[in-house]
């Protein structure tokens, strides 16, 4: 399995952006620039896999997981797609999670399958 590509919204500094991965990536950046929240997107996930949507979030300062320029009816989204390996019944998949913060309340999980380009099979979806 390997990463290809993370998307964050409304997650601490980062406003919205795609990063595409190739499997040898370097971050570099001024100060402040928002490389550690980058990074803290895949810990967020993996704590949210492992503990919970909750905790996860609790684990870091609620008040400032959402972005302060953003709307509060805004939710943080992450999303992440999956290169999956040859034995899988997909190419890939793509995992999206939106959430709210400072109530801890899922807006949307979504787990998608793709064994063709276009063609997703809705593996895990939740409201």
């Amino acid at each position: 399995m390997r990463i290809k590509k993370v998307f964050a919204q409304n997650f601490r500094s980062i406003r919205a952006t795609t990063i595409e991965l190739t499997g040898f990536d370097c971050f570099v950046g001024p100060n402040n620039s928002g490389k550690s929240n980058l990074f803290d997107v895949f810990s967020f996930l993996a704590d949210t896999a492992t503990a919970g949507l909750g905790s996860a979030i609790h684990r870091r300062d609620p008040e400032r997981l959402h972005h302060y320029a953003a709307p509060e009816a805004e939710p943080i989204v992450v999303e992440v797609a999956v290169e999956m390996p040859p034995s899988s019944a997909y190419g890939h998949v793509e995992y999206t999670l939106a959430f709210h913060a400072a109530n801890a309340r899922l807006e949307r999980e979504n787990l998608n399958g793709f064994a063709s380009p276009g063609e997703a099979t809705t593996l895990y979806a939740a409201q």
